[in-house]
């Protein structure tokens, strides 16, 4: 028999070596004493290559003293110590490559001894030449050194581990990067920023898949031997991500209320929308009572948004004409125009029905308030003047004029609305306006005449 055998095909003679511990040939020998490699191999594990050596066995040099364990051999000249195991004369030595591993078994009348390398650990792979032949060494991530001796051609085998070792490190490599990312997931959930969080989620996810497909490649055994290291990961950023959703609409929900109590309408509507989105992602991943009743909430905060912009102006207008006071219908109508102007400046045109109204109904209500507006401010000028000659017969100079001046101030207001809003002509507005401003003119010069 072969000293390199090729098992990675089911079926072939040669596969024997890993079910018995005895060839049926002659020349084979007996491998092992207590189990056939196979027995030695996971469910899943692919084995491709079965190398063997009757006398030489397997020599590991340990590239750090673990000073807790005491070494097989000492070299004597100050370097760490190597340990060999090798096979009674009447056993061989066997080391099965497989897609996960190398596993080393050397036979022994008191038991095999065995050992095994994972690929994901082999940094350096070679065919050296030996005493007798070639030597398989391996050398892995903690600097040991496991040397293999063989007669026959190594070279398909070092090609396997080496692809099998790049393969693991590439793939763990993206584990890597995917625990990286997660961690500034979080990070970015920590400061609120929510999209930078599952863009760093989202880079996670692709990277475990990469890593997935990648392993996937070299072999079915690989692929199996990394899921439940992947599938742990996989299922914390699942859980990461849900969190974010979460508190990504919890915070949306929060800041759309204060856009509102702002009456920053639109702004809010758009918050809603997206803590709506974020909540149905949280619960699309996994569904909790919880969110279900904040996302009928929202929906009824989203009802009442759409009629909050005419409520605030139509509760308003019913102010103004409960009131019997000029001056306060007045500034009702006043907010109540203001209002009417947030609703109209609202964008109509999107498909989505956000708000409650019609513009041109809302345009017909702005003008109407502006008449209203004009009427109340224009008898409370009238009640202003008819005052204020009683305050200059009752010698209050002071009083008429701070409240002629407030007068005119709200009667400017009033013209440049009606400048912006409407091309109606108000003559009423403007004649109380001149009638103010004399009133006040007269009072400075007689003010001028006494401080003099």
């Amino acid at each position: 028999m072969a000293n390199v055998i090729d098992v990675s095909a089911s079926g072939k003679p040669e596969a024997a070596v890993l079910t018995g511990t005895a060839s049926s040939s002659l020349l084979g020998g007996i491998y092992l004493h207590t189990r056939p490699l196979e027995e030695y191999l996971g469910d899943a594990e692919n084995p491709h290559y079965v190398v063997r050596n009757k006398h030489s066995g397997l020599r590991i040099e340990h590239g750090q003293w673990d000073t807790e364990s005491t070494p097989a051999e000492s070299s004597g000249d100050g370097s760490p110590p190597s340990e060999k195991l090798t096979p009674t004369s009447q056993y061989q030595a066997l080391a099965v490559v497989t897609d996960v591993r190398l596993v080393f078994v050397v036979g022994r009348p008191g038991g095999d001894r065995s050992t095994s390398v994972a690929l994901s650990e082999v940094d350096l792979v070679s065919v050296e030449d030996g005493l007798l032949g070639s030597e398989l060494s391996i050398v892995t991530a903690s600097d040991d050194r496991y040397v293999f001796p063989c007669r026959g051609d190594l070279d398909p085998v070092e090609a396997f581990i080496d692809q099998g070792a790049q393969a693991w490190t590439r793939a763990y490599s993206l584990l890597d990067a995917a625990r990286e990312e997660l961690r500034r997931a979080e990070r970015a959930l920590d400061e609120a920023a929510f999209e930078a969080a599952i863009d760093e989620i989202d880079a996670a996810v692709g990277d475990i898949e990469d890593a997935r497909r990648r392993i996937a490649e070299f072999g079915d055994g690989a692929a199996t031997a990394l899921e439940p290291e992947s599938n742990e990961l996989a299922e914390t950023i699942t859980k990461r991500r849900r969190e974010i959703r979460v508190e990504q609409g919890i915070h949306a929900q929060e800041r759309a209320r204060s856009h509102w109590g702002n009456r920053e309408y639109e702004q809010a509507h758009e918050d809603y929308r997206l803590a709506i989105r974020a909540l149905e992602s949280a619960q699309d991943l996994v569904a909790t009572k919880g969110i279900e009743d904040r996302l009928d909430r929202i929906d009824d905060e989203l009802e009442e948004l759409a009629d909050a912009p005419l409520s605030y102006a139509r509760t308003m207008v019913e102010e103004a004409r409960a009131s019997d006071d000029d001056r306060t219908a007045a500034q009702c109508w006043a907010v109540a125009i203001e209002r009417y102007r947030d609703v109209y400046a609202l964008d109509w045109a999107r498909e989505r029905e956000r708000f409650n109204g019609d513009p041109a109904a809302i345009r017909n209500r702005i003008l109407d308030a502006l008449d209203r507006l004009v009427e109340h401010r224009v008898s409370a000028a009238e009640d202003l003047l008819a005052d204020v000659w009683w305050l200059r017969d009752s010698g209050d100079d002071t009083d008429a004029h701070a409240r002629l001046l407030q007068t005119r101030e709200q009667l400017e207001h009033t013209a440049a609305l009606v400048d912006e809003l409407s091309t109606a002509e108000y003559p009423e507005l403007v004649e109380v306006r001149d009638s103010v401003a004399a009133e006040l003119s007269t009072l400075s010069v007689e003010h001028s005449s006494i401080d003099s």
